[in-house]
């Protein structure tokens, strides 16, 4: 375990009574509403820019299952088209294609190239840079398969509002799990609770070898993003976490080792009563005789 990578904050109020799954297609969204939650207040850090297509070339565009398609029409010649927009501010800007039907292109900023988009490593938000309040920016897709599909009615150009972001941040800071001890397997601190069923999301990766005391009490530990720890603290206070990772691994070799040594213990008894010594031996002789 990696103290200095460990963090864990209040993720809001828990719903208890019902549970729902939320799909977001937009990656900005998604960490829209996961900030919103750890900090128990609808918060956007990721504001969505308007932007419309412009020229393109050697591409069909057609509409098929909610998304936009753009298909070759001619192989061996360059197929591409453009988004183009005015930055609304002073802002760092971010770019992500929403689709079900993932395919490579080469991604071009004003001119400037930016590598491949949609690949197996570049399948993910891509920063374009800061713009300036007016300025006009240019993105080119050039297809690198025989087509490409964006979904319909989604904003696929976003900028950071960086006073919301410092300031969520700062909000997120209050309410973080102060370790005050730790061991290679465990973690002793403390956190502050504002809200009632509040959960508490950890950077830990989920393994159902931790184990979890509030106040000297065990809870429940569940998955979160497919992947992290979590747990639920009930009430509004100051409390006592104490985290320990003990798999279910290490119970079974301790079994495994308690059971070895007594067997072991057993057959070394019972060995030596079996080979009794020359001077026993010779007395049970004689008490036949």
């Amino acid at each position: 375990v990696k103290i200095k990578n460990f963090f864990a904050s209040k993720f809001g109020k828990k719903e208890t009574e019902v549970k729902e799954t939320v799909i977001y297609s937009s990656p900005f969204e998604r960490l829209n509403k996961t900030l919103s939650a750890m900090i128990g207040e609808e918060v956007n850090v990721f504001i969505p820019v308007e932007s419309e297509q412009g020229d393109q070339s050697n591409v069909r565009k057609t509409t098929i299952a909610g998304h936009t398609k753009y298909a070759v029409t001619t192989e061996g010649t360059e197929s591409y088209f453009t988004i183009s927009f005015t930055a609304p501010t002073n802002a760092h800007l971010f770019f992500y294609a929403p689709s079900d039907y993932p395919r490579e292109a080469k991604f071009q900023v004003n001119g400037q190239n930016y590598g491949d988009f949609m690949a197996n490593e570049s399948n993910r938000i891509k920063a374009i840079g800061e713009f300036n309040e007016g300025e006009g920016v240019k993105i080119k897709l050039t297809l690198k398969a025989d087509n490409f599909y964006m979904r319909n009615n989604e904003a696929c150009v976003y900028f950071l509002d960086v006073d919301a972001f410092e300031n969520a941040i700062t909000k997120l800071a209050s309410n973080q799990f102060v370790i005050n001890d730790y061991s290679e397997t465990s973690f002793d601190g403390t956190i502050a609770t504002s809200t009632a069923n509040a959960c508490i999301q950890t950077t830990i990766p989920y393994d159902k070898g931790w184990r979890v005391y509030v106040d000297g009490e065990p809870v429940e530990i569940y998955k979160t993003f497919d992947a992290l720890l979590a747990f639920d603290i009930a009430s509004v206070g100051d409390h006592t976490v104490k985290m320990v990772y003990f798999p279910k691994e290490y119970a079974c070799g301790i079994t495994a080792s308690a059971v070895s040594i007594a067997a072991f213990a057993i057959i070394c008894v019972l060995e030596r009563k079996r080979k009794k010594t020359p001077a026993e031996t010779c007395i049970d002789v004689e008490a036949t005789l």
